[in-house]
């Protein structure tokens, strides 16, 4: 059993061109968080009662489960795409400036369609045809977090930095990186990855759900 975690501004459909998806595997929603901790919750309830299940975590829900396990004695299959364990630029952390993500913030409040949709027009690597615009139409229409989770999300980004917590966990973790991803830079993941990990670097964006399905599934397949 897999455990699926999207991440900001997206809903569970991102997986949905995934061959690996099974029928018995488990996919979060975030659409009833409106908090940080909230957020945390969910991820919590998922995992706690599958010890055994592997985790595959995009973006946000990437940082979520990577909190998650640091602070668990309990280790558990994890492969991380798009993800960072300091989202913003922190120290000299590639990564995005505090004052872009608190800008997203305040735009937020005033309104959310905006701001969601600038974000999901940076997930491609290059313009997309089809396929993409039927996408980013559904992720529009159907919102993955509410206005408040949304907006405890991008919080949630700016003031976490787990790169401690990742040297000190004990288990495995593979890394699936874009490097075209211009949201979690490929840089940033491999400062972070230790000598017990894995990474893989693909020639696409921040969505190889999207980009590069065909590979992304090969990948998880086999163990990234």
């Amino acid at each position: 059993m897999t455990v699926w975690l999207h991440g900001w501004g997206t809903t569970p459909a991102v997986w949905r061109h995934l061959d690996c998806v099974a029928p018995g595997d488990v996919v979060a929603d975030f659409a009833a968080a409106a908090s940080v901790d909230a957020l945390r919750d969910v991820v919590t309830q998922l995992l706690l009662p599958r010890p055994r299940a592997s985790i595959v975590a995009w973006s946000l829900g990437a940082t979520l489960a990577m909190e998650h396990l640091s602070q668990r004695a309990h280790v558990q299959p994890l492969t991380v795409i798009g993800a960072t364990p300091c989202f913003c630029n922190l120290d000299g952390n590639p990564g995005w400036p505090i004052r872009t993500v608190d800008r997203m913030i305040r735009r937020l409040e005033r309104d959310y369609t905006p701001v969601l949709t600038d974000f999901l027009d940076q997930l491609p690597s290059a313009p997309q045809g089809a396929l993409w615009q039927e996408i980013r139409g559904s992720l529009l229409e159907n919102r993955g977090f509410s206005k408040a989770g949304a907006a405890a999300g991008l919080h949630y980004l700016r003031d976490t930095d787990l790169r401690q917590a990742i040297r000190t966990y004990e288990g495995d973790i593979s890394w699936i990186c874009g490097q075209r991803d211009t949201i979690a830079p490929p840089e940033a993941a491999q400062l972070a990855v230790r000598a017990q990990d894995s990474i893989q670097l693909l020639d696409c964006g921040h969505l190889p759900q999207l980009d590069c399905p065909a590979l992304l599934s090969r990948l998880l397949e086999h163990g990234a």
